[in-house]
């Protein structure tokens, strides 16, 4: 993976990705042009993330001088993300010490007056570090200690007895020799066991769901992942399968390249009631994406990341869609960031690299959002999305607590915005639901498409510490959604449904508290959203930033557990609570008299355990 924490940036061959890799230049070309005085100092910046790479706040780093003395101390904020400026010119070692993993040290850090030094720092437990074997003679024992001894990094063994001899090769990694060990290869994932009331769209249990998720480093500079899940949904079969591979190149570059297969089996009664006595027999609903993206830095201060998806839908016809998208970040001397965005893709299937908060495998396997268009066929959720956006890190003078803050300007197209409309089951007597609408397979939930609607808007957020460990984090956002002009609309197609919806652009206030908590470790994201009165879909559904969060009440509770010492490994309990209060909901009403709600976020509850080797 990439050293840099920094978003990357889109650089496709089209129009829009040549006007963002202007306006990225342009902040730095404006300072040369003007005789702007370079500032005099340097900073040192980075994120902090466990192996699964979740992110590590309240992290304390020390940045040392070449003689030991420390020079400066910062803490990492919610995100894992830390920044120490105002750094004279010279060489620096980054330290960091957490009682719950090993110390890491990162030496020769080279900080140029106005140059920014960016780390990507992964920390190991003692437990996820620790291998033993039998050494097959004293010689190759005394030769695997020496080697031990020379090990600084984290993520080499802190002790192994190995039966083959090392196998060292050299690499070039940030222009200094490195001695490659296959020792430090290793395999590492997630598997998840979840159930409960799910949240998703179409085609998704609320029952029993198993996943896991796996990456093997390939080397010095490529790594494998997989990512799947199987089960049985109601009697139906349902599998996922998704394989990511990077490679970095050098330390300017990464490629990325993914393919995801999903297949869900459907019995014949869904088709018949969903398409017709002439809808085909026994066929399975199929998706499949293909995903390419490069991560390269075109200078010290600019980062950049650019990137396309494939997806490839079947329900009663096939349908395809390519999706374009890439941002480039500017890095200021004084610790800011100015990003440029842009994606062509529905909101619900942006890549999980951009998504800050919660880094969820069940993106790449959830099947795409689809609803029924116009005619009733099934459609595909899209849209695109431009944005303007800068980012500051600060250190409040009088609490001497660290602050973040956003503010971002964007522009939004939605096509064929997908809604969700729950009826009961089963209809009895002359009750007849209304047309034109998809049914899920396994919920009493329909999707219809809202159409097409365009929005500008404007966000901003700030995020404060509160104690060690405990962020506040406050947002504000005016952006278009879809409400429905009255209470209760009658309806009897969905393009009636239609009618009744307008696009109005209002206001949006969120507070969210991310805490953990000392001793247990357990972690807590709290939020509340309130969205406008009538609101039927959520207002800047792009919002990737500090301040977003799910609408309504949700609470999001991870707690590790104590494990056997005899299991390589970490387990964990999950839950996820949604919309907790059942807020925003609208009552609907067929022409027959059957009762049905409306609504941007339904209420759920998600919960289970997590196994991390």
């Amino acid at each position: 993976m990439s050293l840099h924490y920094f978003a990357r940036v889109f650089r496709a061959q089209t129009k829009v990705a040549s006007l963002l890799a202007l306006l990225a230049v342009a902040p730095a070309s404006a300072m040369a042009a003007g005789g702007v005085e370079a500032t005099e100092f340097g900073i040192i910046a980075g994120k902090i993330t466990d192996r699964r790479g979740a992110a590590q706040a309240g992290v304390p780093v020390s940045i040392l001088s070449p003689g030991g003395r420390v020079v400066a101390r910062a803490t990492t904020q919610t995100t894992g993300r830390f920044s120490v400026p105002k750094l004279a010119p010279g060489i620096y070692s980054a330290e960091v010490v957490s009682p719950s993993f090993l110390p890491y040290l990162k030496t020769a850090i080279a900080v140029k007056a106005g140059g920014l030094a960016l780390l990507d720092i992964s920390l190991y437990k003692l437990a996820e570090s620790v291998e033993f074997s039998i050494p097959s003679s004293i010689e190759q024992a005394s030769e695997d200690w020496k080697w031990v001894l020379r090990a600084q990094h984290p993520t080499r063994p802190v002790l192994r007895f190995q039966q083959n001899g090392p196998d060292r090769s050299v690499a070039v990694s940030n222009g200094e020799a490195a001695s490659i060990d296959p020792r430090e290869r290793a395999l590492h994932g997630t598997v998840k066991l979840l159930a409960g009331d799910d949240r998703a769209g179409f085609g998704h249990d609320s029952g029993l769901q198993t996943s896991f998720d796996m990456d093997y480093q390939l080397g010095a500079n490529q790594s494998l992942g997989l990512t799947g899940s199987a089960g049985i949904k109601q009697g139906t079969p349902a599998t996922s399968l998704h394989i990511s591979w990077d490679r970095q190149d050098g330390d300017r570059a990464t490629t990325h390249i993914t393919a995801t297969a999903r297949q869900l089996f459907l019995p014949r009664e869904y088709w018949v009631s969903q398409f017709g006595p002439d809808a085909p027999s026994g066929e399975r609903v199929q998706s499949v994406t293909f995903g390419y993206a490069q991560e390269r830095q075109i200078t010290n201060a600019i980062t950049a990341e650019f990137g396309s998806l494939l997806d490839s839908f079947s329900l009663n016809g096939q349908t395809f869609q390519l999706s374009p998208y890439g941002r480039v970040v500017y890095a200021t001397p004084s610790g800011g960031l100015l990003t440029v965005s842009y994606a062509g893709i529905g909101p619900r299937a942006i890549p999980s690299g951009w998504d800050t908060q919660k880094q969820a495998a069940e993106q790449w396997l959830a099947i795409p959002q689809i609803s029924a268009g116009v005619d009733g066929t099934p459609v595909m959720e899209s849209g695109r999305h431009a944005e303007a956006s800068w980012e500051q890190h600060w250190i409040d003078p009088v609490f001497a607590t660290q602050m973040r803050t956003e503010a971002s300007f964007f522009l939004d197209s939605l096509e064929d915005a997908a809604l969700t409309i729950a009826f009961p089951r089963k209809a009895s007597g002359a009750e007849v639901l209304p047309s034109g609408m998809l049914r899920d397979p396994f919920s009493n939930r329909q999707f219809i498409s809202a159409g097409n609607y365009r929005s500008a808007g404007a966000r901003a957020a700030i995020s404060t510490e509160i104690s060690p460990g405990v962020a506040l984090i406050a947002a504000y956002s005016y952006a278009g959604s879809m409400v429905a002009s009255t209470e209760a609309p009658v309806i009897e197609s969905a393009q009636q449904l239609r009618e009744v919806l307008r696009m109005q652009r209002s206001h949006s206030v969120a507070l969210k508290i991310d805490s953990t908590m000392p001793g247990l470790r357990t972690h807590v994201i709290t939020s509340y959203r309130w969205l406008p009165e009538r609101a039927i879909t959520v207002a800047d559904p792009y919002n990737r930033g500090i301040g977003q969060a799910d609408p309504y009440l949700s609470v999001y509770i991870l707690q590790p557990l104590p494990s056997p010492n005899i299991l390589q490994g970490q387990f964990e309990a999950i839950a996820d609570f949604t919309n907790l209060l059942a807020d925003g909901y609208l009552s609907v009403r067929s022409a027959s008299g059957i009762q049905g709600t409306l609504f941007p976020a339904a209420r759920a509850f998600r919960g289970g355990f997590n196994f991390v080797f």
